[in-house]
C-alpha cells in the first residue's frame, strides 16, 4: 500500500510483539513463511529499521512520537477515542519490529456495532442511531473478534432480513 507515493511500514516494539493477539501468524511472519511481503524483520534500534526500509531516521522518529502522543491522550488525533484503542500501545521498547503493509481485502472484520434490530450503535452513548440499518460485513457482525469462516452468509441473511423488516416499519421524518 502507498500513500504519496511512499510504501508503509507496519512497526511494532518488543511490547507490542509480546501482546500481539495471533501468534501463529506472528510466527509465521517472523519465520518468513508468509511470502516476502508477509515477512516481518526484527531490528535492535530504529535506526537499523529506518535504514533497511530507505526511511528518514527523522521522520520515523517524529511519527513515533505524534503516535505515541495519542496512544498517551484521551482521543487520537482523528478524534478516535482512547476506549477504542484499547490494544494500541506505544512504540518505544527495543527491539523493533517492521514490515510492508499490503493489505488484500477477502474480509471485513469490524464495522458498526448493531443491535438486535440491525441498528447501529452510537460508539460513545451506545444508543440506536435513528433511521439507520446495517447489516452483512458492514456490520461487527455477532461473532465478536474471531471469524467464523463460512458463516457470513447466515449472517447477512438474517440481519439482511431483520434490516429490511425494521426500515419498512419506520416512516420518514421531516
Amino acid at each position: 500500500m502507498k500513500i504519496d507515493g511512499e510504501q508503509i511500514i507496519l512497526i511494532y516494539d518488543q511490547t507490542g510483539i509480546d501482546n500481539y493477539h495471533d501468534k501463529q501468524r506472528l510466527n509465521l511472519s517472523l519465520e518468513g513463511k508468509n511470502g516476502t511481503e508477509g515477512t516481518m524483520w526484527k531490528f535492535d534500534t530504529l535506526e537499523a529499521l529506518a535504514s533497511n526500509f530507505n526511511m528518514d531516521i527523522h521522520k520515523l522518529r517524529q511519527t513515533i512520537e505524534e503516535y505515541n502522543r495519542d496512544m498517551a491522550g484521551d482521543k487520537d488525533k482523528f478524534g478516535k477515542p482512547r476506549s477504542l484503542l484499547k490494544t494500541s500501545v506505544s512504540i518505544g521498547k527495543a527491539p523493533f519490529y517492521a514490515m510492508w503493509l499490503n493489505p488484500r481485502y477477502n474480509y471485513s472484520q469490524g464495522g458498526a456495532m448493531i443491535n438486535s434490530e440491525a441498528r447501529p450503535l452510537d460508539v460513545v452513548t451506545e444508543k440506536p442511531i435513528p433511521g439507520i440499518f446495517v447489516c452483512g460485513e458492514a456490520s461487527a457482525g455477532s461473532y465478536g473478534y474471531i471469524r467464523l469462516t463460512a458463516c457470513g452468509s447466515l449472517d447477512c441473511g438474517v440481519f439482511g432480513m431483520i434490516a429490511g423488516e425494521n426500515a419498512a416499519k419506520e416512516t420518514p421524518e421531516s
